[in-house]
Parts: structure tokens; C-alpha cells; sequence
């Protein structure tokens, strides 16, 4: 009983000089925060996001169905979100959030998705 009750105070200290707060901790797992000082700095890029999710089937290769960087590229940042959001990229786009879903259809395209508001 010694033992693990020496097990328990040591992950107690090692989580607590890594600044890792009870509350963030839910069923043995992290909760992640929307800290903007934290945010910012885990930001992945559109290359990275596009290289992690995307690339092992969307690269320029024959050997390959799906369209590549040069198809891609050609596209609208819209078009590339929509078929993410609601197409037939909607389950692998499942593993990306909205943000990170913008950000790889910018960098694919080289260009800013313009945002349209519809007049109520």
C-alpha cells in the first residue's frame, strides 16, 4: 500500500511541474482548452496539415486516383472547404477542425477563402 501511495504523490508532482491543471485532466485524458496564448503557438500550418491529413493520397502520381497538388492547387479555397465540410472529402475531413479544414484549403490554393454573408 506504501508503494502505490508513493506512485500517486510522484504523478501528483510530476503533473504539477507540467502545469497540467485537475481540471483540465477528464477520464485519464487531457481536456483541451481554447487558451489563445496556447492556441497560437500549436497552430499547425497548411503544409503540415495538409502533409499530416492529406497528402498519402492527394500528391502527383499517375499510381494515384485521387487529384493532386496540381489539381488541387487549381480549385477554389471554397471548393476544397466544401467538399471537406459536406462532400466527398467529409469523412476525412473529420479528422481536422474548421480551422485547420481553411487553413489547408488556403494553402493548397494559395489563396484567402472570401467570406460571404447572405442579407436577412
Amino acid at each position: 500500500m506504501h508503494f502505490i501511495s508513493v506512485i500517486c504523490i510522484t504523478a501528483g508532482i510530476i503533473i504539477s511541474a507540467a502545469g497540467v491543471k485537475s481540471e483540465n485532466i477528464v477520464a485519464g485524458k487531457f481536456k483541451t482548452t481554447n487558451n489563445s496564448s496556447t492556441a497560437d503557438t500549436t497552430r499547425r500550418t497548411g503544409k503540415e496539415i495538409f502533409i499530416a491529413a492529406c497528402s498519402s493520397c492527394h500528391r502527383d502520381s499517375s499510381a494515384i486516383l485521387a487529384p493532386g497538388t496540381s489539381v488541387l492547387s487549381s480549385m477554389t479555397p471554397r471548393m476544397i472547404l466544401t467538399a471537406l465540410q459536406t462532400g466527398k472529402m467529409q469523412v476525412q475531413g473529420k479528422t481536422i477542425s474548421d480551422e485547420e479544414k481553411k487553413t489547408v484549403a488556403e494553402y493548397l490554393t494559395g489563396q484567402k477563402i472570401k467570406e460571404s454573408s447572405i442579407p436577412s
